[in-house]
């Protein structure tokens, strides 16, 4: 269940919600659940390539992720908002 579904249809009240992607934001204003003109973005989902200490496999590019002995995490594409934009920008290389 979404976070702004939580928020809203179970506590009904809430000072802050930050979800990771604003179409979350965006649902939930649809929805009436906070007031419009009060939301003001002040996030940024900013996916980053992170190394071991080092850089010992020498990544500099997404195309150094499929180097033999490289072990890669990424969110899952149908759960949180950065596994999402993972899925979209590999797809795109």
């Amino acid at each position: 269940m979404e976070s702004y579904l939580l928020l809203s249809k179970h506590k009904k009240s809430g000072d802050v919600f930050l979800p990771a992607d604003y179409k979350y934001m965006e649902d939930a204003m649809n929805n009436g659940y906070m007031e419009n003109n009060t939301v003001k973005n002040i996030t940024k989902n900013v996916p980053v390539i992170v190394v071991q200490k080092g850089n010992p496999k020498n990544i500099t590019s997404l195309e150094d992720l499929a180097k033999p002995g490289v072990k890669v995490g990424v969110g899952e594409a149908d759960g949180p908002a950065i596994g999402k934009t993972t899925q979209k920008i590999l797809e795109k290389k």
